[in-house]
Order: C-alpha cells, then sequence, then structure tokens
C-alpha cells in the first residue's frame, strides 16, 4: 500500500512536538540567563512599565551562524526570538494533530491524492531540516553569548536536535521507499511489465 508508506512516514512527525517544546523551554531559560545581565535597575523600571501599560516586549534579536551541513558554507541570520518561539508553538502543534492517526489534521491529509500527501511530508521534511539548522546556530550562539560566570547555566540543545534529526531520517527512510517503488512501478509499466 504506497499511499501507507506516505502516511507512515507522516506519522512519525508525531513524535516531534516533544522535542519542540522541550527545546522551547531550554531557550526560554537561556535567553532568561541572558536577560539577566542587562538588569539594573533602569532595566527593571522600564519592563515594570511595559507590564503596567500592558506594552509588549521589545522585539529582541540574536545574530546566530547557521551552517549549510551539504556545503558546510556558515552564513549569519537575524534570529526574531519572540517570532521563533511562537514558530515552535506552531510547529509543536500541527504535529500534534498531524502525527496521529484520529486527528483532525490526520484525518484530513489522509484523504487526499498520494501525490498531495507526498508534497506535504516533502515540505514538513524540508521544515525540520531548517528547523535543525536554526536549533544548532541557537545552540552555539546560547554557548558563547553570556559572560564567562554565567555560561553554566545554560542548557545545550543537542539531545532536542538529534531527536528531531532521527525522527526527520525515518521519516525520509519512509519517503524514499514510496519514491523508489513508485519509480519501479513506473519502468515495468513502460517495459509493458505489469504488478497484477
Amino acid at each position: 500500500d504506497t499511499k501507507e508508506m506516505l502516511l507512515t512516514a507522516l506519522r512519525i512527525f508525531g513524535a516531534i512536538p516533544g522535542q519542540i517544546l522541550e527545546a522551547k523551554g531550554k531557550i526560554q531559560e537561556n535567553h532568561d540567563v541572558l536577560e539577566s545581565e542587562h538588569n539594573s535597575f533602569m532595566d527593571k523600571f522600564k519592563k515594570a512599565l511595559r507590564k503596567a501599560f500592558g506594552i509588549s516586549e521589545k522585539p529582541v534579536f540574536y545574530q546566530i551562524t547557521v551552517t549549510d551541513q551539504d556545503s558546510d558554507t556558515k552564513h549569519h541570520e537575524k534570529l526574531d526570538y519572540f517570532q521563533f518561539l511562537n514558530e515552535l508553538e506552531n510547529k509543536a502543534r500541527r504535529y500534534s494533530s498531524v502525527g496521529v492517526r484520529k486527528a483532525p489534521g490526520y484525518e484530513k491529509i489522509a484523504q487526499q491524492k498520494e501525490d498531495k500527501i507526498l508534497e506535504y511530508v516533502n515540505q514538513q521534511i524540508q521544515d525540520c531540516q531548517k528547523l535543525i539548522k536554526t536549533l544548532n546556530g541557537l545552540d552555539d550562539f546560547f554557548k558563547n553569548a553570556p559572560v564567562p560566570s554565567n555560561r553554566p547555566k545554560i542548557k545545550g540543545l543537542k539531545m532536542e536536535i538529534t531527536a528531531i534529526k532521527n525522527s526527520v531520517v525515518k521519516a525520509n527512510q519512509h519517503r524514499s521507499e514510496y519514491s523508489a517503488y513508485i519509480e519501479e512501478e513506473s519502468q515495468l509499466r513502460k517495459l509493458g511489465i505489469s504488478n497484477d
């Protein structure tokens, strides 16, 4: 069942939300460590005023270095901290919805044609690979950004990154098996041979 091969790849994403939320928690703790370095009386006063008047937090940007494993090139990226946290929350919610049978998101995708499911799985694999690069860059950033006395307080993200990477590898294996099977079937049809 070729469709089931793709749906199996889809369900693998159901293992990712826990890792994403764990990473998000560590990122918030690391952010708090960095913020504690800017904790003068004036900083506290400004924070209290913003809270009292319901003014949203001012944007926080981190300059991270992202490495492309394929080409071994590095480039710098400006990461909007609060926007990134929202993206993590949304990803975790989406994967919870599509990674479990009988969940509304899963059912919706399972009703679609194989090519649409394949397109969705491909997109999620790409998104996760981009997320892994960003998390790696953020992990390196947090290890180097604090003053030396605060570095032991920083929590690494390597375990979560590895777990997400493993899920992506598994999903990719199922996608590759599907593609190989479809390709083989296509070749056999061209030769006039049928599997029936």
